[in-house]
């Protein structure tokens, strides 16, 4: 990863920190509204629906109440990023406990950690529950490959059927992670990609906001180029002379001839005699550099709505 692209992922922090608060915030609602599912699946144990023992069926009911009702109250205590780790951590426990027990069968369900940490968009993120939920599988598949159907009727050995259990798991989890470290890695990139587009397009506009603003006052406004002899129009009234003059105001076009085209065609000679003078591109440098702003005021042919007398003002950017 390009310095460059660090730089723009760092300043996604305050944004990263936000989603991380409203993540959290989902995933503990999501808990809370799956307290009735683990009532019915202990109650329909109790009418047989579901063959769990007495000693798994309350463990079944205490961690999974305590998974349900602790992120909803933790919350309101504890610091965002502790609990990002401690629901995850919650919910790889509670997949675990599931998948322990041979009545249910859980395959997929054991990479639905790594999936969930992909909302905070922290690849390292991805990896570390990753880590986390597998090690808790391998726990949950050696307590249930005590009751596999090769190890109770066909006597071969628990270890061997663990370790061909594992051995897939392994593998999935290797894919999946890489997969999904990835797909946050781009996601994270092309965030910060979009928000550095999106600071540039917000910068232009406030350019021409600022542009707006002060030419308020002024019938047309222009930026001028006086080392490349460029002039661009910012803003031109309807009714003002150069809005009457298109053929000539379209796009970026050449500061001398603009001049000296204004000069012949509607400003007054007897009011401006050193007009061609003192908007010289050169004498106007000299001067800005030294003054700043240049104020001329000139006398020119009505307008549209017959306005004559004017005020031009020249300022300096910077860009001489």
């Amino acid at each position: 990863m390009s310095e460059t692209m660090k730089q723009k992922i760092q300043q996604l922090a305050p944004i990263l920190g936000r989603n991380t608060r409203q993540i959290n915030e989902a995933i503990a609602n999501i808990l809370l509204a799956c307290t009735p599912i683990i009532i019915l699946m202990v109650g329909l144990s109790a009418v047989g629906f579901f063959e769990f023992g007495k000693i798994y069926m309350g463990i079944l009911l205490f961690v999974g109440l305590f998974v349900c009702l602790a992120p909803r109250i933790f919350i309101q205590v504890f610091p965002d990023n502790f609990m990002k780790y401690f629901m995850m951590m919650l919910v790889a426990v509670f997949i675990g406990v599931i998948g322990a027990d041979r009545n249910i069968g859980v395959y997929i369900t054991y990479v639905l950690v790594p999936v969930m940490s992909c909302l905070y968009f922290e690849p390292l993120f991805v990896v570390r529950t990753s880590v986390m939920s597998y090690f808790i599988m391998l726990i949950s598949v050696y307590a249930v490959s005590a009751d596999m159907f090769e190890v109770v009727y066909q006597n071969r050995p628990r270890t061997q059927m663990f370790l061909a259990y594992v051995a897939g798991f392994t593998i999935e989890y290797v894919i999946v992670t890489a997969v999904l470290f990835y797909m946050v890695k781009r996601a994270k990139e092309l965030v910060a990609e979009c928000g550095d587009a999106e600071s540039a397009l917000t910068d232009s506009e406030k350019e021409r906001q600022m542009f707006n603003a002060l030419c308020i006052k002024y019938t047309a406004a222009y930026t001028c180029d006086l080392m490349t002899d460029c002039m661009e129009p910012v803003k031109q009234e309807t009714f003002s002379h150069c809005s009457q003059e298109k053929e000539r105001m379209t796009d970026r076009h050449s500061y001398s001839e603009w001049i000296h085209h204004a000069f012949e065609t509607f400003v007054v000679k007897e009011s401006a005699p050193d007009y061609l003078e003192v908007f010289d591109a050169q004498n106007l440098m000299r001067r800005l550099q030294t003054e700043g702003a240049v104020i001329y005021r000139y006398k020119t042919l009505p307008n549209g709505v017959g306005m004559e007398y004017f005020e031009a003002t020249i300022d300096y950017s910077g860009a001489l």
